[in-house]
């Protein structure tokens, strides 16, 4: 059995911590009196949480003993089938269910 290394997993937690502060951050901002050197500090430290993620992908990616061109090209594939089938399916039922009508070709970028 092949023992885990305990530090990327560290390290995705704290990018999970960093991308959820990043984003809610302002929610509770809006509440609580804050200081605007605190806000700067808290996005500076929390916004290399995304390119951490990509940090941590690329060395697992790294790590695969099977990685190889059509690996990388069938994960590719997959995740932009995923993508386009829900980007179709939220502007169908948008369409259903307003009275506007989008075009997915169209107002793609609306």
């Amino acid at each position: 059995m092949v023992e885990r290394k305990i530090g990327p997993d560290i390290f995705r937690i704290l990018c999970c911590f960093g991308v959820i502060v990043y984003h809610t951050f302002d929610d509770i901002l809006l509440f609580i009196p804050y200081d605007f050197t605190i806000t700067i500090f808290v996005y500076f430290l929390a916004s290399y949480c995304v390119t951490g993620f990509f940090i941590l992908s690329g060395y697992l990616y790294g790590k695969k003993k099977t990685a190889s061109f059509c690996y990388s090209a069938n994960k590719i594939l997959h995740t932009t089938t995923k993508y386009a089938f829900w980007l179709i399916v939220v502007r169908l039922f948008y369409s259903l269910f307003s009275a506007n009508t989008l075009s997915v070709i169209t107002d793609f970028w609306a």
